[in-house]
């Protein structure tokens, strides 16, 4: 199941979808009213915490642990990344984006203060990469 703010968008997830031979529900609307009830086993989150404004973050990882199940996990593209040697995003250097720069950091501190734990964390191999560093993080509600 997905979700896109954006009708055109949705819609031309679900001829890609179609497209493929796979089954897939998505839908339009706003990701900070869906319903807490919608518990989900995974959740992959790639290029839309970094296209929120640092002023969302917050309400974007309270959304998300209601979303995610006890036993489900959260899976975290981290992207774009500062360069080496700049200063970190979690300190508050985001840029002027978006998309607005992010880091692990930043990201961890996010998801723990809404109670998730980091299950994994590790540099997207370059051969693999979309667009510059990126980084693949695994996360779980706490016991």
């Amino acid at each position: 199941e997905g979700i896109e703010i954006s009708e055109t968008a949705a819609g031309v997830a679900r001829d890609y979808v179609a497209s493929q031979g796979a089954h897939a529900k998505i839908t339009s609307g706003d990701f900070f009213r869906l319903e807490a009830s919608n518990q989900y086993k995974l959740i992959f989150d790639s290029t839309f915490l970094c296209a929120l404004q640092p002023t969302q973050r917050h309400d974007w990882a309270k959304t998300m642990a209601s979303l995610i199940s006890k036993e489900g996990e959260l899976v975290t593209n981290i992207f774009p990344n500062r360069p080496h040697g700049a200063p970190d995003p979690a300190d508050g250097h985001v840029g002027s984006g978006p998309p607005f720069a992010l880091s692990p950091r930043l990201v961890s501190d996010l998801l723990t203060s809404v109670g998730f734990e980091q299950v994994s964390l590790f540099e997207v191999p370059e051969n693999q990469r979309a667009r510059g560093m990126e980084y693949l993080a695994r996360w779980r509600l706490k016991s």
